[in-house]
């Protein structure tokens, strides 16, 4: 199992068997090191006592606030040290339970009293997956490492293929496969010896409130903690750079990092594709405005032919073609000696920064008008994202948010018993829970980690997001989507950046679906023996790629979808 996630930590490999007369205990852990480079905290992490163990994958941004709070002695001088001197004190009374900032997943055994404690950070940047049968029970940061075990075997999930068809990915906390589920985003206290598990999750550490006119409040308040974030995200042995796409999300934590005194590289992908994105001018400006040196990475037709070998790689399939930028970027900052990349995920998730966001916003304000004007789209103006919004609509408001989350690939969309969505909020909370978690963190971890980079996430600082996450949803949008933090950005030089479009950390996949260079991309679709087309009719395939390349539509985000997994389901 260590051997085959061995690309997540190359200085130390370690495992143990715990004594034990009930139970036979394994734990084991790869290394990266980061915060220090002292062997005395090598894991598994315990003492002479060997009452206590734990393994640990992340960092605790507040190894020494918690040092300082409890009187710890960390002879280590590591944040593993910290944690396992914490979780001690958590076993004597689960009320401790909420001091950690960071991003985390951990299991840690009393021997004497048997009870095994296992968390992941709240926002689930770090993975942590189970399977479980009668007998036995795995924990591992990657669902490879199961099949490495030779104790379970895939069975693909029948309904994961349909969920990713929808939404680009398996809806956690399933996965792709039977009987393997992702840790929920919280500590669970297993007591082994009355086979009994509780759970607790995580709260607000304060309790902020809002008043009526709280433009500058809200401002002032969202940087400072970001700030704040970046000041406690920078610690370590081992300094950050970053990705930076000359969007809003990456270009604020590059300002606010220079103004604090940092000066991060910076990693950031360019295509040679003519109307494909607007990076390259962005980022061009980025070096002007700021002096940060920027290793630029080519995306090409070249890298395209890495697709199949990346794509047989994945444990399990996510239909987002960040996944390649993110491993070349990663690939290329591991070349030049880095450990660490800083990714502005989770800034649209807070602040609200999707196009469906502020359309669903838009619905809601007058739902039966909207529908009522459905009838009559054969008489307006052709527009790609005016059609979009039409024909996504429906009478209930959960569905039609989850139309607009979701890709157009089937003709009829049946969506999963989620609970309702009817406001913003509730329709950020499902973008927290599902999309952010199982496509965003997802890529960045796996693809990162592919490459032996631990790639951070300031803006899901705890403090940050704590407050983000308490913002009335009616200021959200009330000057544009996230202008939030456009107004931060503005104030640091950068009134450019918040002009542009959005744009995601993408590859130009649908132009290279139009070069015959790339006929191999769509070969899948002639086919028919792939299991893709047990759950799609092949003629729906080939009309979605003919209406795209004859540009019709764009079907870029669908037929990557449709390739990746056709690729995917070849492997099982």
């Amino acid at each position: 199992m260590l051997q085959s996630t061995l690309h997540r930590g190359k200085e130390a490999h370690q495992w143990k068997i715990i004594p034990n007369n009930d139970f036979q205990i394994f734990i084991g852990h790869n290394l990266l090191q980061i915060n220090t480079t002292n062997q005395a905290a090598f894991q598994p992490f315990t003492d002479e006592k060997k009452r206590f163990w734990l393994i640990f994958n992340g960092e605790i941004y507040n190894f020494k606030e918690i040092d300082k709070k409890f009187n710890f002695t960390n002879q280590s001088h590591s944040d593993t040290e910290t944690l396992w001197n914490y979780l001690q004190k958590v076993l004597e009374n689960n009320a401790f339970w909420g001091e950690l900032d960071g991003i985390f997943a951990f299991i840690f055994y009393d021997c004497q009293e048997k009870i095994l404690l296992t968390a992941r950070d709240e926002w689930g940047v770090k993975p942590l997956y189970i399977y479980q049968n009668s007998q036995l029970q795995i924990l591992t940061s990657e669902v490879q490492s199961f099949w490495a075990s030779g104790l379970a075997n895939p069975q693909i999930r029948k309904e994961a293929i349909t969920e990713y068809l929808l939404y680009k990915f398996a809806l956690p906390p399933n996965t792709f496969f039977e009987n393997i589920y992702t840790h929920p985003t919280a500590l669970q206290v297993h007591y082994l010896a009355q086979n009994k598990t509780l759970q607790y999750f995580y709260k607000p550490r304060q309790i902020y409130v809002f008043e009526n006119s709280c433009k500058q409040y809200l401002v002032e308040q969202t940087q400072k903690f970001l700030e704040n974030s970046i000041i406690k995200q920078i610690q370590g042995a081992f300094k950050p750079a970053l990705l930076l796409s000359g969007g809003v999300d990456s270009t604020l934590l590059l300002a606010l990092s220079q103004k604090l005194g940092y000066h991060l590289p910076a990693f950031s992908v360019c295509t040679n594709e003519k109307n494909f994105t607007q990076d390259a001018f962005y980022i061009q400006k980025a070096q002007e405005i700021y002096g940060v040196k920027i290793e630029k990475v080519l995306v090409s037709e070249k890298e395209a032919e890495l697709l199949p070998e990346l794509i047989s790689q994945m444990d399990y399939p996510v239909a987002d073609s960040a996944f390649l930028a993110t491993f070349l970027l990663s690939q290329k900052a591991s070349y030049q000696g880095f450990r660490v990349l800083w990714s502005g995920a989770g800034a649209d998730e807070l602040f609200a920064g999707y196009l469906r966001h502020w359309a669903f916003e838009q619905y809601l304000k007058k739902p039966t008008l909207w529908q009522y004007l459905r009838h009559f789209l054969h008489l307006l103006p052709k527009n790609r994202l005016l059609n979009k919004f039409f024909q996504n609509i429906s009478a209930s408001q959960t569905q039609t948010f989850l139309n607009f989350a979701s890709l157009d690939i089937f003709n009829e969309k049946r969506h999963s018993n989620f609970a309702e969505i009817g406001t913003l909020a509730e329709a950020l909370a499902w973008e927290r829970k599902y999309y952010l978690q199982a496509d965003l963190l997802k890529i960045n971890d796996f693809w990162g980690m592919r490459n032996t980079i631990e790639i951070r996430v300031p803006f899901l600082d705890k403090t940050l997001s704590d407050f983000a996450t308490q913002i009335p949803h009616k200021w959200l949008l009330k000057y544009g989507r996230k202008w939030i933090l456009r107004e931060i950005l503005s104030q640091q030089q950068g009134k450019i950046f918040t002009k542009r479009k959005k744009e995601g950390l993408g590859v130009p996949f649908g132009h290279w679906l139009k070069k015959p260079t790339c006929k191999y991309l769509w070969n899948f679709t002639n086919d028919r023996q792939n299991p893709l087309f047990e759950y799609i009719e092949i003629k729906k395939v080939k009309l979605l790629l003919q209406q795209h390349q004859a540009g019709q539509a764009d079907y870029t985000s669908e037929l990557f979808g449709l390739y990746v997994l056709a690729e995917w389901l070849k492997n099982y």
